[in-house]
């Protein structure tokens, strides 16, 4: 019983991240065209780029925190 649920695991959890990525591109991309006809191109521009730095930022620290508890069990 346990290996089927780690099969069901393994097919969920990819699933639900591909979910996650694909509303985040379509949230992110509804934000910056609302951004860009009410503020103006040069600031959707500023906009995208913050956004991607804050997207960077916390992946790098989810990184940085996987791999330390990872560390701490070896």
């Amino acid at each position: 019983m346990q290996k089927g649920q780690n099969l069901k695991l393994a097919v969920l959890i990819p699933l639900a991240a591909i979910l996650i990525t694909v509303a985040s591109i379509v949230i992110i991309g509804e934000l910056l065209l609302f951004v860009s006809t009410a503020i103006g191109g040069t600031e959707a521009i500023l906009v995208a780029v913050l956004i991607m730095a804050a997207i960077t930022v916390v992946a790098v620290l989810l990184s940085r925190s996987s791999g330390q508890r990872e560390s701490r069990h070896s």
